[in-house]
């Protein structure tokens, strides 16, 4: 059997693999072949029902441009993002 895989293998999906699957779920569009430059299809809309699928907070994923932006917003680490107590204060 060589080649196959084990039904014990553990695939490990990329960033881009779980980014389309969460835009096909909530879309059906399909970005398996859009460039990381290219703005994601669908999102002005469901901007929410996106973040909520890759874990990121919808105001972030807003401010991406392009695909390659939103893959880098998917990799922070949560743990690494600034904490409301952590912002600057006015007063």
């Amino acid at each position: 059997m060589g080649g196959a895989i084990s039904p014990n293998t553990v695939q490990i999906m990329t960033t881009r693999q779980r980014l389309d699957i969460a835009v096909r779920s909530v879309t059906g569009e399909d970005i398996r072949f859009a460039g990381n430059w290219d703005p994601l299809p669908g999102l002005p809309g469901n901007e929410y029902a996106i973040a909520d699928k890759i874990n990121v907070e919808p105001s972030r994923l807003m401010r991406c441009r392009d695909i390659y932006a939103i893959l880098e917003l998917m990799e922070i680490n949560p743990s690494e993002l600034p904490k409301a107590s952590d912002m600057p204060s006015l007063f």
